[in-house]
């Protein structure tokens, strides 16, 4: 080979391992900066909950905002507390009201996720109205809060059907789980989508009040999401799951007024766009990290379940981490987002919503990082939930209400037993607006 061709050879061959470097450095780059974090600091928080008897077995889970017409600063953050009731809290974190279950009903009360509606008319009447699932009795339980006084008051009528269950199946506790909720204002009709637990239903509810104003419902239709999926490879794949008799459950779940979709998070699978009330399948918009990865599965004695191995490591180019938990809408003007609980990175996911043309697009922008007011990150987030309206100096574009499931310092009871601590915080919608604006 002449001098000259050994030249031109070296210079392509290391032209050619250049340009693969850069290649490879600029996609690394990519992926790393594709969603940029964002860090924002809660402005306030409400008191700490602790899932023990010394504290009635509160565990605070899934938040909702009530909103004051005529005073917005006096708006009201409605959460659960699982078997410690319903809660709701003024926006500068203090406890209002708090309303137990029925301590009587076996399996006991459980309220688990909580949405609010507001102006229902319900026999003429307008009314603000609170829906919880019961989680334990398998049934919604719906609540009145009234403008003048601030205060909840239950009305659910005495004989709501069980959802999902039978008497003979309810203590298996396959029962009403994720929650979200629609007013149709010109046919006045109310309806409730809800989940089952460890199962892939959704169930779609007519809310219908009687004749003395207390409310009830029917089920009207189920929807089944996937439960098994056919990769690219051509091969079957399922989620890895702790129970042979479980399927890939649904908890969070946000309905889009506008373009009449629910939003619906299967925890080991992804974010579905499910057309409740016309004939579209239901689209699967974006996935968790260890979606298709394969695992292994190892019985525990002590735990009486399986733990799952995955057997390569996850992407890092996505932002969604199982399991994928709480969804939110943001929507102002023309300000179209979705949030999502990334509770596998203690993140939460933000995505810009188009709805100009079909298919609908959703794009991931970002990711939030939480930190409380003593500076120590939010983690184990399962409810959030958001309003874009002015609410009072400290909230004037709005907030973001998160569940935190790892709340404060470590608390000890007297035997040195550590407690599970649980709040709310409440972030300024202010500090996310300037992140989307820089």
């Amino acid at each position: 080979m002449s001098l000259i061709n050994r030249i031109v050879k070296r210079y392509f061959t290391c032209l050619f391992f250049f340009s693969a470097l850069l290649s490879l450095t600029t996609a690394s780059l990519y992926a790393k900066h594709l969603y940029p974090e964002w860090v924002i600091h809660a402005n306030i928080e409400t008191e700490r909950f602790f899932d023990d008897a010394a504290n009635g077995f509160a565990d605070a889970d899934d938040p909702a905002l009530w909103y004051n017409h005529k005073n917005p600063s006096q708006s009201l953050i409605i959460g659960t507390l699982k078997k410690g009731g319903l809660a709701s809290f003024t926006l500068n974190g203090k406890l209002r009201q708090q309303i137990f279950p029925d301590a009587n009903k076996i399996p006991t009360s459980r309220y688990n996720n909580v949405d609010v509606i507001h102006s229902v008319n319900i026999n003429q009447q307008p009314l603000d109205i609170i829906i919880t699932t019961d989680r334990g009795q398998d049934r919604l339980r719906f609540f009145h809060l009234s403008a003048k006084q601030r205060l909840m008051r239950n009305i659910t009528a005495t004989d709501v059907p069980m959802i999902f269950s039978t008497l003979e199946t309810l203590p298996l506790q396959r029962s009403a789980y994720g929650l979200a909720s629609y007013y149709e204002h010109q046919q006045q009709q109310l309806w409730a989508f809800v989940s089952q637990r460890k199962q892939n239903q959704l169930a779609i509810l007519q809310i219908q009040p009687t004749t003395s104003g207390l409310l009830s419902y029917q089920v009207v239709k189920q929807i089944a999401l996937p439960s098994q999926f056919t990769l690219s490879n051509g091969q079957q794949w399922t989620p890895c799951l702790s129970d042979d008799n479980e399927q890939p459950q649904i908890e969070g779940m946000v309905f889009d007024k506008h373009s009449k979709q629910l939003y619906a998070a299967q925890e080991q699978v992804g974010i579905w766009r499910v057309d409740p009330f016309g004939k579209q399948s239901p689209e699967l918009i974006d996935r968790v990290t260890s979606f298709g990865i394969p695992y292994s599965r190892i019985w525990n004695d002590d735990e009486e379940e399986y733990h799952c191995n995955l057997l390569q490591p996850l992407p890092k180019h996505r932002p969604l981490v199982a399991d994928v938990e709480g969804l939110a809408l943001f929507q102002h003007h023309q300000q179209r987002l979705l949030l999502a609980s990334s509770q596998g990175s203690d993140r939460i996911v933000v995505y810009r919503l188009s709805h100009h043309h079909a298919p609908y697009s959703v794009t991931p922008i970002a990711t939030l990082k939480i930190l409380g007011t003593d500076h120590k990150q939010v983690k184990h987030t399962d409810g959030l939930a958001t309003f874009p309206y002015y609410l009072g100096k400290d909230f004037p574009y709005g907030v973001l209400i998160v569940h935190d499931g790892e709340a404060g310092e470590k608390s000890y009871l007297n035997d040195n037993q550590i407690r599970d601590a649980t709040n709310f915080k409440l972030i300024s919608w202010g500090q996310i607006q300037q992140k989307l604006i820089q």
